[in-house]
This record gives C-alpha cells, structure tokens and sequence, in this order.
C-alpha cells in the first residue's frame, strides 16, 4: 500500500496554490491549454530580492510539469510567467528544468547545499521499512556525527517562540550585506507558513541578553524536522553558532525526530553549520532568469529552505538525509 501523501491533500492544495498572499492577489497554479486540454502546468512563489539599493519581483516555480507531445509548451508557460514578475528562479529541479532555462539565458548563482544533523540516530531502527547492512551502516554514521557533535547553547541566548497572532512584535529581519543579496520576509510571509495544514511549521525568536536579534523557522515533517530559514544581526561566527545550536535544542523538543535538515548557498552560513554539526548531503544548482531585463544582483544570492517548496515537501515515505 502506498504511503499517505497529505501534500496533494484539498486543504494543502488550496493553502499552497489560493490561500492569502499579500503582494500577489488571486491564484499562484497556473495552466497552459490547447484544445481545452493541459498541456502545461506550474505554479510560482512570490519573493522579493534585496541587494544594495535595489529590489526585483522574483517567483520561483514549482509543481511545473508540461506535456511531451507539445513541443514548447513548458517554455510557453515559463514565459508567460515571467511576465508577471522581473525574473524568475529555479533550484535544482527535473532534466527538462535544467536544460530550458540555460536556453532562456539564466544565469547562474551558485548552488544551494543541503545538510543534516542527527538527533536520535537508534529511533531510526525502530522505524525503517527493511533492516540490513545499509540501515546499520547509516546509524553507525550517524551516531558518530551525533557524538562528535556540540550541543550546549552558549550562556544568555534563548529561544522564545512567537505564535501566529504574536507576529507583530519585532525581531530583525534579512537585510543586504557587502556582495549579498537576500530575499525579503514579512510578517504576511511568516504568517502563511504558520497556516499551513498539513505540516506543523514553528517560528522562534533568538534573543540574546533578552534582546531580539534574529529568528529561526521550523517545520516538522514526519521523523525530519527543517531548519526552514534563519537570520542574525552579526556577522559574527560565535553568534551563528548560538542560533543553530538553539534550533537543534527545539528540533529536540519533538520526540520522534530521527534528524534536523537545512538548506544554504552562502559560504558563511555553511561554515557555522557544519561547526554545529551539521554534514553536507548534496547540492542544487541555482539559476535565474532575467524575464523584465532590469538586470540582476551581483555577487551571491542568499537561498534557503523558503524560496520554494522544500520546506513542506512531503510524500508520506519518511525518507532522510542522513
């Protein structure tokens, strides 16, 4: 019998594709026909990309599929969603994905890494479908990052976390840096995640001292909980350290969590995870593509778990990065 997947759910289909989004009125699917037939579907995120003085209108598309027998429909329908923003974005994605937007002229960011930090290496036993070898060499694995992994939150920084109708009150928020540009977040934006209805998503303050200096967001999906996105006001390492250890103590409050996963394409980010622990498990390739031409940033492109849908991703198979 195959797994329950509640992403395809009505409720979870309306959240995603209809539910209240405050700079894009009315739907985000949207289809290409031909004789009253689909033949092309895809469905966009809003963002807002910042850098120096500057902001542009991206989507990132998802759930895009096109008919093979229509030659040209997927990139009819990339097209015209471009349209509807200055340019559009894709991470990773599927063979035809990878092969149409270098043809459009996208450029290329980097890549976003993905990483992962076992929590409770022995409860992945207890659940796996099928034990052999491969089971047991990937719990040995984990239970050695698990031991060589930190876990005290340094003293005077502390989590709170802030429930949906708490969300006006204030904490920083991603601002550009020197050769970076990020995406914007809102307090509509965090509100739509917290609505979700099929999984659990938990936003958190990081205070230091019992002052606000950043944030992060979780989801839990099944055994996996996602380090979704997360921000400081430092540039310092000791301070990113403090944020990532107080988000694994929270993924730690959930006594089925097998793991903790995230996603980041800067190199400072990846450097503070992997001090706390966390191990490199794959990469995305990150491109744009300038649909308005009114040019794009310069320098890196700062993409976590947000810009997409790998946040709530789930296909009921409880499948793990570690």
């Amino acid at each position: 019998m195959a797994p329950e997947n509640p992403t395809i759910e009505p409720r979870h289909m309306c959240w995603k594709y209809w539910d209240e989004w405050s700079d894009w009125p009315g739907s985000r699917g949207y289809v290409l026909t031909k004789n009253g037939e689909i033949v092309a579907h895809g469905a966009v995120v809003p963002l807002t990309c910042r850098w120096e003085d500057r902001q542009i209108k991206v989507v990132r598309v998802i759930d895009w599929s096109a008919d093979a027998q229509t030659i040209g429909a997927g990139v009819n329908l990339m097209k015209r969603i471009g349209r509807m923003a200055d340019a559009v974005m894709a991470v990773g994605g599927t063979d035809m994905t990878l092969k149409i937007f270098p043809a459009l002229g996208a450029k290329q960011f980097g890549k976003v890494h993905l990483y992962v930090r076992p929590l409770r290496p022995l409860r992945r036993i207890a659940t796996e479908n099928k034990a052999d070898w491969r089971v047991g060499a990937r719990v040995a694995r984990s239970l050695l990052w698990s031991m060589q992994a930190p876990s005290a939150v340094p003293a005077a920084w502390v989590a709170r976390r802030i429930a949906l109708d708490q969300l006006l009150m204030a904490f920083p928020k991603p601002t550009p840096t020197s050769g970076t540009a990020v995406f914007e977040r809102s307090t509509a934006s965090l509100s739509y995640y917290l609505r979700c209805p099929s999984v659990p998503f938990e936003l958190y303050s990081v205070e230091k001292a019992q002052t606000p200096r950043g944030y992060f967001l979780l989801a839990t999906v099944g055994r996996q909980v996602r380090l979704v996105e997360s921000w400081l006001d430092s540039t310092d390492v000791e301070d990113w350290r403090a944020l990532n250890l107080l988000a694994v103590q929270q993924a730690r409050r959930h006594s089925d969590a097998v793991e903790l996963a995230t996603m980041s394409s800067d190199a400072f980010t990846r450097s503070t995870l992997e001090s706390c622990g966390f191990h490199h498990r794959g990469s995305l390739e990150v491109q744009l593509f300038d649909s308005s031409k009114r040019g794009l940033p310069q320098g890196d492109l700062r993409v976590q778990m947000m810009e997409g849908d790998s946040s709530y991703l789930n296909d009921g198979s409880g499948i793990l990065w570690g």
